[in-house]
């Protein structure tokens, strides 16, 4: 039996024109995903509000979940216009390309990671909650 010795991983060598470009690519893709997730909201806050018109009587317990579901709905908007300032002040950095500097190359690529996690984030997040409101409305109505 032979055993292979696991290769170590050489970090991918790009250039800071081709680093920009990659993360000035992704920073766009983020953009369509934030302006995805802000109409998806709405079309759930418009369900919500319909189904509220239509509901002839309301329990509490019905009552509590629409808030609930209301101020999560409410949330993700502040997320969302957050993260839209975020990526909006990545992206100027990126245009003005102070990449000539090694130590700002750094710092970008740093914010560029983290908004790279609470990008990945707010999507779990939000699909989560909108599976969440469509199964209690299954349920509930």
């Amino acid at each position: 039996m032979v055993f292979l010795k696991p290769r170590k991983k050489e970090p991918l060598v790009l250039n800071s024109d081709s680093l920009v470009d990659q993360f000035r690519h992704e920073n766009d893709t983020w953009k369509r995903v934030l302006s995805f997730l802000t109409e998806e909201n709405v079309i759930l806050k418009n369900r919500l509000s319909e189904i509220l018109q239509s509901k002839e009587e309301c329990n509490n317990d019905f009552l509590e979940q629409v808030e609930y579901f209301q101020n999560n709905f409410l949330k993700q908007d502040e997320i969302i216009g957050f993260l839209r300032m975020e990526v909006s002040e990545q992206t100027f950095l990126l245009v003005e390309s102070l990449m000539n500097n090694p130590e700002e190359l750094k710092q970008v690529q740093k914010k560029q990671k983290q908004l790279r996690e609470e990008l990945e984030n707010a999507e779990r997040n939000f699909n989560k909650l909108k599976f969440e409101f469509n199964n209690y409305l299954s349920q509930a109505l």
